[in-house]
């Protein structure tokens, strides 16, 4: 009974940080328009608030992934771009490297959706994803 019941938290918490992956796209996607809002606007305090909060998501996102897979390499170049063209923003002022950002990562949730949610939901509802040996790096390195 206990080794089933450590199955079920393992498999719960396997399910929640795909989740949570979900949930910070879409937090910093939202973040991002509110920064072209602001910057729009020139309300230059706040969309440096926003900045901030958007490079907390990426640094997140970016200790997350695996160097170890190719399509882990790519992601760390990648967050690492949108980090250091994003901390430039409020003194640039550039508008541009903000929709870039808000394109890569609408398309990288989109695949994240696309690709590890649905196999996540078949392997959790299956009860098998210990076995499965589903794993972030493993997705991740789907993803190309």
């Amino acid at each position: 009974m206990e080794t089933l019941r450590q199955d079920y938290q393992h498999d719960t918490l396997a399910v929640e940080r795909y989740h949570i992956v979900d949930q910070l796209y879409l937090e910093a996607i939202k973040l991002l328009e509110n920064i072209k809002m602001n910057l729009l606007k020139e309300e230059i305090k706040k969309s440096s608030e926003n900045i901030s909060r958007v490079l907390l998501i990426l640094s997140i996102l970016l200790a997350a992934v695996d160097a170890n897979q190719e399509a882990g390499q790519f992601l760390i170049a990648l967050y690492t771009q949108m980090i250091q063209r994003l901390a430039l923003v409020p003194a640039n002022r550039d508008i541009s490297d903000v929709e870039k950002a808000v394109s890569y990562l609408r398309h990288l949730e989109a695949l994240w959706k696309d690709k590890v949610l649905k196999e996540c939901t078949v392997c959790c509802s299956d009860s098998d994803m210990k076995s499965n040996n589903i794993h972030m790096s493993d997705t991740l390195s789907r993803l190309q």
